[in-house]
């Protein structure tokens, strides 16, 4: 017995150790290539956020304020850090950066097939049939797609283990699978994707449901699922506790129905479950030349890619069709599927979009196309359901039934789907040769007619690949029941690798590699003695390509104003104007209020020399000097008639590049929002126009008018308000030239290369300042654009006050720290360069001080006359909680475990 219990132990052993050598065979080009495995987000966010993680851990800590991006951010609080997941403390403690990165993938697809193993065979299936699944799941579109996105496939793994540990609860009433159970779920929320984990609940929930007849007892049911709960909340509580904090100074998780519409699946997306590559890839040619054509489908790929291969789709409807009363898993998984898919289609179905849009939490996310991960993973288990039936050594007629019914299911859908590409040439072709005109010159998506003939033919590698595999899998199951099934699984495992291996090895399997070769950032990293802040200018997408756009940076060790950021605060938005991605469509208005950009530290300006002649022209204006092109003056805006514009408007001479001003003040606030712009015969730009808020009275803008400007311009005031607008004055100005010789300059250019350029702001201020005014806050943070923020702050709960100006030498810098001398003949206030944040501290000579938030973003304290010494220090109290929870909650499972032994020795002693 026990050679036989040792021999089937060796046996799984066996099989899963296949599992960890699979992905570095399936992915040869990346292993053997150089760079970071990271398209996408992967560049631009997560090697970053893992290189911050890396540099922590080299000092046996981890990181809880990043001083890198967006003035600074509690980094232990956003979930997608995943500094709390334990696979990242492991690799980025142990190995080299780009080493952990890379094969943290690899090492994900490996647990995902083992757990899944573990799963299949829990609920009884074939060890063989079992390791098939795994396979299968390891390298589905769901999982495979998303080399760009690392905490959702590092999230995706754990639903198999968290199942397989609630199957053995079940079969053996151990409490200490609740426990697992509860630690596999709560490890899924540490992995960084809070969707994923949300989505998973719902399957759980689901299968929790149907699980109720297998308990020995309602109330059993019930308790195992509080404990399952108690435990996950308490262990994720030193996530969770941070990211509820972090979420509250932000409206990401409010969002509109458009917004959570936003990338459902659509249905003609239906038909890549076989023609995955039907709507091109998003890098043609890559890494091999067998797909050409560039994704023209919806939305994009990674979100859309659910491909889990032929004989995988046809296993899995065969087994919801034939099993379905007689098998509980078959049962669930099949309807579960199909909610999956339901609910991915979002959009594509109004009316249960709608239901879905009123759920809590669940209305808090977009993309609903991102449950797809359950749709392949209840894919793969009928498919390993119906193959153990087909491994089993009795094999009757009903087993030879369901293999013809594969078979011609398989047939089908070659011959069907060689006809629908056959038809869909045929018409495009009689549609090219009959039509009149230069149909051929008119394009879709980038895609000429003609394009499209080639694209629907069999001569596209994404049309025959699919058509021959399909033909693979009906010779294959041709001689399938003729052998024997155990030989006939290596066969069968080479046809599923080849068939998921034509989708998932293709999609953006790219690599990028971070060099310093630039000379811009050469410079700066030269040059930047004081660690002053950058502003790379992102003014397009293809700006983020450059060295120290956002938040590559943080691999050079440089801080930036901007950054890519999961939750950004609204006071920071709003005054500043950049957004989560770091770009900033109203970046001219930042460079012509020098104040704003000073008053955070930032020295150096990176821009694509496309703009570079803008910042030279603000070098030459006198934005107080202005002469009035129109002035609306007293006027009262017209009620709009039923749902169209109420407008005035007056035509306007405006010359080529030239700075303009426009301003607008109200008597008092409208309903709706009230436009101001200019427009003319192909010229109405964004930039050119000003949008004041319902809430606002007063507001100004200035904006640079384009090089080719028409001879007839408009200036329009509009607005969809029912009721009038009464206007005290809209005025259009010209910014004239200053005089040259009492003009300091404001940005120095230092140099530029073939793409961008760099210059430096002369009037920067350092990390911390000295303030000699402050004025009461209204909240609105309005005046600041018109303020002298060298020496003035708007600061809340704080009056008016006059200060004595204050020396400030800084004396040790560091995330989450900063500590400087201070020296002043009267009182002082001090600004800290830095996010105002709860869990900051301020000592003044080792006492506590109150620190206020200054000018909407910033952190001031009071300093009184003489010489002190002042630190700011970040030691959050949300984590600290979330530590004592955590605790308590590991208390709380040892208790629980061990409480039956604990009482027992209780009672004996």
């Amino acid at each position: 017995m026990r050679k036989f219990k040792n021999y089937f132990v060796h046996m799984n052993s066996g099989l899963i150790l296949i599992y960890f050598v699979l992905p570095i065979i399936f992915y040869y080009n990346l292993v053997v290539a150089d760079g970071f495995w990271a398209p996408g987000d992967g560049v631009s966010s997560y090697v970053p956020s893992r290189a911050i993680l890396k540099e922590a851990l080299s000092h046996f800590s981890l990181p809880t304020w990043s001083s890198y991006v967006n003035l600074g951010v509690p980094y232990y609080a956003d979930v997608q850090n995943s500094i709390f997941y334990l696979p990242n403390i492991l690799f980025y403690a142990v190995f080299p950066l780009k080493f952990a990165y890379n094969y943290m993938f690899l090492f994900h697809l490996s647990l995902a097939g083992t757990f899944v193993f573990l799963y299949l065979k829990q609920i009884g299936i074939n060890r063989y049939a079992a390791f098939v699944g795994g396979i299968a799941f390891m390298f589905c579109g769901a999982l495979n797609v998303r080399l760009g996105h690392v905490t959702i496939y590092n999230a995706i793994i754990w639903l198999p283990l968290i199942l397989f540990f609630y199957e053995k609860l079940i079969a053996s009433q151990k409490k200490v699978y609740i426990v697992l159970m509860s630690l596999a779920f709560s490890m899924q929320i540490f992995a960084g994707f809070i969707q994923v984990s949300v989505y998973t609940s719902i399957a759980m929930l689901f299968y929790f449901l149907l699980s109720i007849k297998r308990y020995p007892s309602i109330k059993n049911w019930i308790m195992d699922k509080v404990n399952f709960s108690a435990i996950v909340i308490g262990v994720t509580a030193i996530q969770t506790l941070p990211l509820l904090q972090l979420a509250s100074i932000s409206e990401r998780t409010k969002i509109s129905y458009e917004y959570f519409s936003s990338y459902s699946l659509p249905l003609k997306s239906l038909v890549t479950i076989i023609f995955p590559y039907i709507f091109g890839v998003h890098i043609p040619n890559t890494p091999y030349n067998v797909y050409t054509y560039s994704y023209f489908g919806e939305g994009n790929l990674t979100e859309f890619g659910f491909y889990s291969g032929i004989i995988p789709v046809t296993f899995a409807v065969i087994a919801a069709i034939t099993l379905f009363k007689k098998n509980n898993i078959v049962r669930v998984w099949s309807l579960l599927g199909i909610f999956c898919l339901i609910f991915a289609l979002g959009s594509s179905i109004p009316f249960i979009n709608k239901v879905m849009f009123e759920i809590p939490i669940i209305n808090s996310f977009r993309v609903s196309a991102r449950i797809l991960f359950i749709v392949d993973f209840a894919i793969v288990v009928l498919f390993s359901k119906q193959l153990d039936l087909y491994f089993k050594e009795n094999w009757n007629e009903s087993n030879h039934r369901q293999i013809i019914r594969q078979i011609k299911l398989i047939l089908y859908c070659l011959v069907g789907s060689t006809a629908a590409i056959l038809l869909v040439n045929k018409l495009l072709k009689t549609l090219l040769n009959k039509a009149s005109g230069p149909l051929n010159t008119i394009t879709v998506k980038g895609y000429s007619v003609s394009d499209y003939v080639s694209i629907f033919s069999l001569h596209n590698s994404a049309v025959f690949i699919p058509l021959i595999l399909m033909g693979i899998s009906t010779i294959f199951l041709l001689i399938f029941y003729k052998y024997n099934r155990s030989t006939m699984m290596y066969p069968l495992i080479l046809i599923i690798l080849l068939d998921l291996h034509s989708f998932s090895f293709y999609h953006e399997k790219v690599t990028t590699d971070y060099n310093n070769t630039d000379e811009i950032t050469q410079y700066i990293v030269r040059n930047n003695a004081n660690n002053d802040r950058i502003w790379p200018l992102v003014s397009n997408n293809s700006d983020f390509e450059m060295n120290l756009s956002p938040n590559k940076n943080t691999l050079y060790k440089e801080d930036i104003i901007s950054g890519y950021a999961t939750f950004l605060p609204e006071s920071y938005k709003a005054i500043t104007g950049f957004d989560e991605r770091g770009s900033n469509p109203e970046y001219l208005q930042m460079l012509l209020n020098n104040e704003i950009i000073s008053t955070l530290n930032t020295r150096y300006i990176i821009l694509n020399n496309e703009i570079s002649n803008v910042i030279n022209k603000i070098n030459t204006i006198d934005l107080q000097k202005t002469t009035i092109i129109s002035d609306f003056g007293k006027y009262t805006l017209p009620a709009s008639a039923d749902s169209s514009m109420s407008l005035v408007q007056s035509q306007v001479k405006i010359e080529p590049n030239t700075f303009y001003k426009f301003s607008v003040k109200l008597e008092k606030a409208t309903e709706k929002e009230l436009y101001i712009d200019l427009f003319g015969d192909q010229y109405d730009s964004n930039a050119q126009q000003m949008i004041l808020q319902p809430t606002g009275l007063e507001q100004s803008k200035y904006f640079y008018s384009d090089s080719v400007v028409p001879e007839d311009v408009y200036f329009r005031i509009f607005s969809q308000s029912n009721m009038p607008s009464n206007i005290e004055y809209c005025k259009l100005e010209k910014v004239s030239s200053a005089n040259n010789s009492g003009k300091e300059e404001v940005y120095t250019k230092i140099m530029n290369n073939d793409r961008y350029a760099l210059y430096e702001n002369k009037r920067v201020l350092q990390r911390m300042y000295s303030v000699t005014q402050t004025i009461k806050s209204d909240r609105s943070y309005s005046q600041l654009s018109s303020m002298n923020l060298h020496e003035q702050a708007i600061v809340d709960g704080y009056e008016d006050y006059h200060f004595t100006e204050a020396k400030v030498d800084i004396t040790d810098e560091r995330d989450g720290y900063i500590q400087a001398n201070i020296s002043a003949d009267k009182l002082s206030f001090i600004v800290f360069s830095e996010s105002f944040y709860p869990g900051w501290h301020a000592y003044v000579d080792g006492r506590q001080v109150p620190i206020y938030r200054v000018n909407g973003m910033l952190q001031g304290i009071e300093v009184d006359s003489g010489q002190h010494i002042i630190k700011f220090k970040f030691n959050p109290g949300s984590l600290k909680l979330g530590y004592i929870i955590w605790l308590v909650t590991l208390l709380y499972i040892f208790v629980y475990v061990y409480r039956k032994k604990l009482f027992v020795r209780r009672k004996i002693g």
